[in-house]
């Protein structure tokens, strides 16, 4: 008995002086956000951006929701071969089921070029018209989405835009501005990155108006391993969602990305075909 009384009174005392308190798990700290300046964060994206001089891939294209007016491409989607040569020259070759050539379109420093052999000349005078000559006042722009799928997430540096950087939270938020002929400054692009390796995960490509013409939503990078011609780390997504006009979506999906290979002579000229 006397046992007994000596363990419990043992147990009061532990308890008493705080020796059997109940375990607590520490609590996990935050994740870490890196913290760069702008001129840090502007440096790291230019770098990045000029490290890819070539790219080739191949494209599954996925069509839904509505489809503009005037959009002849199959509704099911296609196969497309997409070579670049970022920012200033991006050709896009789209193949119908036998893999003949169902339309070329070619962009050369803002400048689009269009041809869709074994369609009716009024059909290809359409095309011309909603996808390269009016562009700009349709409720997409053929321009900005061969940008949008040459650039892989990465931010576009052109020569004759500036960039502005907010941070917010986990964000880096990446603003690209053009100055009109009459002084004034319009909002081209803005991108989302990741804080801590500045991959984007959003762009919105807007036009002269302010209005949004296309908005990409970038998944699932993939590491393309260095080679002799495209030496350290790049990342490529695997696939990119576009919404057109708050309507139709084009989900693309990359096959074989190649980075920085040569490419053959009239790479982006029409009557050659991409190989």
């Amino acid at each position: 008995m006397r046992f007994w009384v000596l363990v419990a009174a043992m147990i009061l005392v532990l308890v008493s002086n705080g020796c059997l308190k109940s375990y607590v798990k520490p609590t996990e700290p935050p994740p870490q956000i890196m913290k760069r300046s702008a001129d840090e964060i502007l440096a790291m994206v230019s770098q990045r951006a000029h490290a890819i001089q070539q790219v080739k891939t191949l494209i599954t294209i996925e069509i839904q929701g509505k489809r503009p007016p005037g959009f002849i491409l199959p509704s099911q989607g296609f196969q497309a071969a997409l070579w670049a040569q970022p920012p200033g020259q991006i050709r896009l070759q789209g193949f119908n089921p036998v893999g003949g050539i169902l339309f070329d379109l070619v962009s050369e420093d803002g400048h689009l070029k269009l041809s869709a052999p074994g369609q009716p000349e009024a059909i290809q005078g359409t095309l011309e018209r909603l996808l390269v000559r009016d562009g700009q006042n349709s409720s997409f722009s053929s321009l900005q989405l061969l940008d949008a799928l040459a650039s892989g997430g990465q931010p576009l540096i052109r020569s004759s835009e500036f960039s502005a950087v907010e941070q917010t939270g986990g964000e880096v938020i990446l603003y690209q501005i053009i100055l009109n002929p009459d002084g004034k400054a319009h909002l081209v692009r803005k991108y989302w990155l990741e804080s801590n390796n500045l991959l984007a995960t959003k762009a919105v490509y807007f036009d002269a108006s302010g209005r949004s013409l296309i908005t990409a939503l970038y998944h699932d990078y993939q590491s393309i391993p260095p080679s002799s011609t495209a030496p350290g780390e790049n990342f490529w997504p695997r696939e990119i969602t576009m919404n057109l006009n708050g309507r139709t979506q084009l989900l693309a999906t990359f096959h074989e990305v190649q980075l920085n290979q040569p490419f053959q002579s009239g790479a982006f000229r029409f009557g050659v075909p991409l190989q």
